[in-house]
């Protein structure tokens, strides 16, 4: 964790109390502490995944939404009734929506959404690039939107 702190662009400055409490560099720190707590859920899910291979059936294309769909046969084998509003290879839509997210792989929770779109009627989504930006300006808006707010008060 210290590490991924530590990876923030700091910028020598002679008056370092206004440079630290900047929009920019405490951004900076929360996309940091996001990157940090998905990458570390991630790793969290792989250990449970290859510790118990035979209940994950781990398998198909390597990537999230297969490691989320092999976490989900250990975590949630069997599905409560009432608690989804559909299913997506056997586990409730939500349930893998949630987990895509919090490893961080925005792609692969629309790629769900896409999958269950049927089930939960919405329209489909925008392209790629539309999702990426869509999802960072609403985790992590630029010091613009904050100046709006903020500066009346």
């Amino acid at each position: 964790m210290v590490k991924q702190m530590t990876d923030v662009l700091l910028v020598p400055a002679s008056d370092t109390l206004k440079i630290r409490t900047s929009m920019e560099v405490q951004m900076e720190f929360v996309r940091q502490a996001l990157q940090y707590l998905e990458q570390s859920y991630k790793n969290y899910t792989l250990m449970t995944v290859f510790g118990n291979l035979h209940q994950a059936q781990l398998g198909g294309v390597p990537g999230t939404y297969q490691l989320v769909r092999s976490f989900l046969n250990i975590k949630l084998p069997v599905s409560v009734p009432g608690l989804q509003d559909g299913e997506v290879e056997g586990h409730p839509v939500w349930a893998i929506i949630y987990y895509c997210m919090r490893c961080g792989d925005l792609m692969a929770a629309m790629q769900v959404v896409n999958l269950a779109q049927h089930q939960l009627e919405i329209s489909k989504l925008g392209s790629r690039s539309t999702c990426t930006a869509k999802t960072q300006g609403f985790l992590l808006p630029p010091r613009t939107k904050f100046a709006s707010i903020t500066d009346g008060l």
